[in-house]
């Protein structure tokens, strides 16, 4: 009997298990790229709540990280940047939303919509 309530106990506690919390977590994480007629952005967010902005603009490319939060529900994206020069964070809120391979970001009343890589 011991046996059995040990296997019901550790299965039960495992919240990496719920669709609904695997779902939230997962649905801006990857790739997603802009096109801009010849440059391009693109977009990683990794499923540990950190990312990286690539940038190709005017045969140069830029590249930087950022953590992030993001909250389906109310479709906000939380970006926190570190600028190593000033040694200074600054954090941007974006409305963002993933709809089949698109995330619509809206920001400052423009909208870009990025693919899925």
């Amino acid at each position: 009997m011991l046996l059995l309530c040990v296997g019901v106990y550790s299965c039960s506690d495992d919240k990496d298990d719920d669709p609904e919390t695997e779902s939230k977590k997962s649905s801006i994480v990857g790739s997603w790229k802009a096109t801009f007629g010849d440059d391009y952005e693109i977009y990683t967010f990794n499923a540990n709540g950190t990312g990286k902005f690539t940038v190709y603009e005017e045969g140069e490319i830029y590249t930087e990280t950022f953590a992030y939060a993001y909250d389906e529900t109310i479709k906000l994206l939380t970006l926190r940047w570190w600028d190593d020069t000033d040694y200074e964070e600054y954090v941007e809120y974006v409305e963002a939303y993933v709809t089949g391979n698109t995330l619509v970001w809206t920001e400052g009343g423009d909208t870009d919509y990025y693919k899925k890589m």
